[in-house]
Parts: structure tokens; sequence; C-alpha cells
């Protein structure tokens, strides 16, 4: 973000610091980016943001979802608006700001998986399977099901059909 003025400005901390932009992707508004605390210096200045993520139903949404879901970088749309600041005077600049930001992909959901033969499995046929998952979203995920098949080598050695279970992912 450019600040074009001479002048250093710093937003402070508490409930008036809080500067926020309009996101968003393919035209469609998918959300609200969220800068704490402000702090432009003269010129050139690249930022970290948070951003509330709230497609609402739209395609542009979706599609950001994929991309975030699937790693890859998406660039979004941000624009200011007179109420980005409780500042009025810092309101009324950043008002007509319009750029763009590269808006980085998740991590992989699926960490790691592990299979364990267990020393009745030739009789049983039942295996133990690990599962190690990443949540990158600050709520808790549920799993209600798992349908999978377990293969080595290429070769399959059986899958997994669990069509109803609650298992929570903080």
């Amino acid at each position: 973000m450019v600040n074009p003025s001479s002048l250093s400005i710093n937003t402070g901390t508490g409930d008036n610091a809080l500067v926020t932009f309009a996101m968003q992707y393919q035209g469609d508004n998918v959300g609200t980016v969220i800068i704490p605390c402000l702090n432009l210096l003269p010129g050139q200045n690249d930022l970290e943001a948070g951003a509330l993520f709230t497609p609402t139903g739209t395609a542009g949404g979706q599609e950001l979802l994929q991309m975030y879901m699937s790693n890859q970088v998406a660039t979004v749309d941000i624009f200011g608006s007179s109420s980005s600041s409780a500042i009025t005077p810092l309101a009324a600049g950043l008002k007509d700001v319009q750029l763009q930001s590269n808006m980085p992909g998740s991590p992989a959901l699926l960490v790691g998986t592990a299979l364990t033969i267990l020393d009745d499995t030739g009789m049983t046929g039942i295996a133990m399977a690990t599962v190690t998952i990443n949540n990158p979203f600050i709520p808790g995920l549920t799993i209600t099901s798992i349908k999978s098949t377990v293969q080595y080598n290429g070769r399959t050695l059986g899958t997994i059909d669990i069509p109803s279970l609650t298992i929570a992912v903080p």
C-alpha cells in the first residue's frame, strides 16, 4: 500500500485502530480485509492483514475457497470505503483505496497417513489406519464420514467405508 504523503500514519490500538476494506474475487464480494493496527510510512508499505471470509454463496466465493483449499494463490481485489476507519480524516483518504493482493493458499489438509498391520490382520482382515489432519480454520472441523481406498505400490489392499461417525478436529 502506498502512502503518498510525507507523514507517517499509525492508528494505535483499541477499537478506533481497526482498519477494514472490502474484499472481492471475480467481482463478487467475498469478505473483509482487516488490519488491526495500521502503520504507514511515507512511500510503499508492505502490510500483513487478516481476512474474514464471508462469500454468501457467490460463484467467486466458491472458487476462492476452492483455490484456498487446494493451496493455490489467488489475487483478490481490495476496496476502501468511507467506513474503512473510525478515524474520520483517515477514512476520507482510505475510501479511494483500490488495490490487489495475493491471498496464499492453505497448507494441505491431509498431512499424513499410515497403515498398521495387526497381529491378527491375516485372520480378521482388519488393520489400523492413522490419518493426520491439519485444520487451517479457526473453528473446528467435524468429520462425519470416511470413504477411502488403501493402496500400496499401486495395488489396492482394501477399503475404508464409515458412512456415519463424528470426529472433531480442533
